[in-house]
């Protein structure tokens, strides 16, 4: 019995990455992760930093230019400390405030980016419900994958898990994300989001013949995966219960396509806040809750 003929996908190409910065301590991670893929993908980095300054009384030009050249020097010295060389084109911009979610999608459509990387949202204090943080809200906003970077993971992806409900989106995660040395090990698990369930069989089979097809065209991504793959089908699992036991699989990176309206927290069932707060692992959103 022959295999099936594999539809076509277009490659997912990062040839443009933006990374919000905060310049906090947490931003040595993020620049980081963001210098392994741009070096992956031999792309543009972009740095963006949204500088609100105390406004006794009218800023000076003069004053803000000054200001605006002490953090983008800030911006160099931490690159220089994560590794950075002149083998990744880096572009770093200060902007004078504004709505920091609505400055970091405008500069993201206006680069025509392909990639935002930014920290966790740090919930320090009570936070109505009804009110999204400003990680959520670019997500909720982008028009393209947002990769939130954790504290806790180095350099190197070895578990991986994906949850989405096309298994193109599990090869577009392997095509975008650095991931560890040959032979260290690794697994990715692949879980599927609540579909029919005939159509959710024919998936987990374009699965194993997709997977096939990356192990043949790259053996680094066979040495790690092949066979340590699973593909299971949910059905009327709420969505905090299924992120839950995947993150107690003590990942390096999730992948998921959140499903519509999910960052919306009147229902606490589809409420993301806890999985995009300070979490244990990195989160790559492949497609925004508001797609």
């Amino acid at each position: 019995m022959t295999e099936p003929t594999l539809l076509k996908r277009k490659r997912s190409v990062v040839r443009r990455i933006l990374v919000a910065a905060d310049l906090s301590k947490k931003d040595e991670n993020i620049f980081s992760r963001a210098l392994e893929i741009a070096r992956k993908h031999e792309a543009q980095l972009y740095i963006m930093h949204v500088h609100h300054a105390v406004r006794v009384h009218q800023s000076s030009a003069e004053y803000k230019e000054e200001k605006f050249k002490e953090i983008s020097a800030h911006i160099t010295s931490l690159l220089c400390g994560c590794g950075y060389t002149e083998d990744v084109n880096v572009i770093t911009r200060v902007v004078d405030g504004g709505r920091i979610y609505d400055r970091i999608n405008s500069y993201a459509l206006d680069k025509n980016v392909d990639l935002i990387i930014m920290g966790a949202s740090q919930l320090n204090v009570y936070v109505p419900d009804f009110v999204l943080t400003t990680v959520e809200k670019v997500i909720a906003c982008a028009n393209c994958p947002v990769l939130i970077v954790s504290q806790s993971v180095k350099s190197g992806y070895q578990s991986i898990a994906v949850y989405a409900s096309k298994c193109f989106d599990l090869m577009r995660t392997l095509d975008i994300l650095p991931l560890a040395p040959k032979g260290l090990g690794g697994h990715i698990h692949h879980y599927t989001q609540p579909i029919p369930s005939r159509v959710g069989v024919l998936s987990g089979l374009r699965h194993k013949f997709e997977l096939r097809a990356k192990a043949k065209e790259n053996r680094f991504i066979r040495a790690l995966y092949s066979r340590n793959y699973s593909c299971v089908q949910y059905e009327k699992v709420a969505l905090g219960i299924l992120l839950s036991s995947l993150l107690s699989l003590n990942l390096d990176v999730l992948s998921l396509t959140l499903p519509k309206n999910s960052l919306c927290r009147q229902d606490p069932d589809k409420g993301v806040r806890g999985l995009l707060s300070e979490p244990d692992c990195d989160i790559l959103i492949l497609g925004s809750a508001a797609g």
